[in-house]
């Protein structure tokens, strides 16, 4: 049954009650995208790296915001670690609704720009690069708009689709919510399952053909490390094949990268266990 019908179907038995379960035993508990606990965002961190207000040079990038909907509002800048989030620098977006930052950098890396209401955007940028990115504050995910950084834009097209799915599944747990105690709801919770496993399905292709359209991005290591809901969708154990493949692309490309060299670490470690086992 396609996930919309079983939503649609489900509000004509809304107000009959009924023991049953709780709905913390049957609800699959994906929630919001989050980092694979115990498995750092990306990578090395502590690199002398500063933001300023000030004119791009040779050795930083720059990024240009136009935000609707959020004047005033202060907006930080930080670097993704291996063990830490590092704040970088802020800025007030002004009566214009334009922000201006210039951070110092010398290579690629992953950047956060967080906004006051909890919102993030990841940020993929290198040095020389001039982000122009613009959207409404009160609808980030579904009205971002970017240029200037390929490898920027491409998170925000991974991010975009994924937003979706994560909204089908807001709409599953809406529904399973709303008809605890009802007399059909094992059964809506049933169909809600499989619902919730056709979209587990679609995220893990999603992030298979990110990976196998951009080789050459690191982005890929945001893709990899990236968990939907407490379950994670690529795992070192189970798609070993994946994370190899993403290190040998990108060793061609970017073999010092400090965010490759971390990935390339981990897998030559699971080589080295795999090896044991043989033993």
């Amino acid at each position: 049954m396609k996930i919309r019908n079983i939503i649609m179907k489900s509000k004509q038995s809304k107000n009959n009650r009924i023991t049953q379960r709780s709905i913390k035993e049957l609800l699959l508990p994906l929630v919001r995208l989050f980092f694979r606990p115990g498995v750092p965002m990306i990578f090395l961190a502590f690199l002398a790296i500063s933001c300023s207000n000030s004119k791009q040079d040779s050795g930083s990038f720059t990024v240009l915001g136009k935000f609707a909907n959020c004047t005033g509002e202060k907006i930080r800048i930080e670097e993704m670690g291996i063990n830490a989030i590092i704040p970088l620098d802020s800025a007030n977006i002004d009566q214009a609704g334009e922000i201006r930052l210039s951070c110092k950098a010398d290579q690629a890396g992953f950047y956060l720009l967080r906004f006051p209401d909890k919102k993030k955007i990841i940020l993929l940028l290198d040095k020389g690069e001039n982000l122009e990115i613009s959207g409404d504050c009160q609808n980030l995910s579904a009205n971002l708009v970017m240029k200037g950084s390929p490898g920027s834009m491409l998170l925000a097209d991974f991010f975009r689709e994924t937003n979706r799915n994560r909204k089908t599944i807001d709409s599953l747990k809406m529904l399973l919510k709303g008809h605890e105690g009802s007399p059909d709801f094992l059964k809506i919770s049933g169909d809600a399952d499989a619902g919730f496993q056709k979209i587990t399905e679609d995220q893990r292709k999603l992030e298979l053909e990110f990976i196998h359209k951009n080789p050459n991005s690191l982005a890929c290591l945001i893709v990899l490390n990236f968990s939907f809901g407490p379950q994670p969708i690529l795992d070192i154990d189970h798609d070993f094949d994946v994370y190899q493949r993403v290190d040998s692309a990108l060793q061609r490309i970017c073999p010092q990268n400090k965010h490759l060299v971390y990935h390339h670490k981990r897998v030559e470690e699971k080589k080295r266990q795999e090896s044991v086992k043989k033993l």
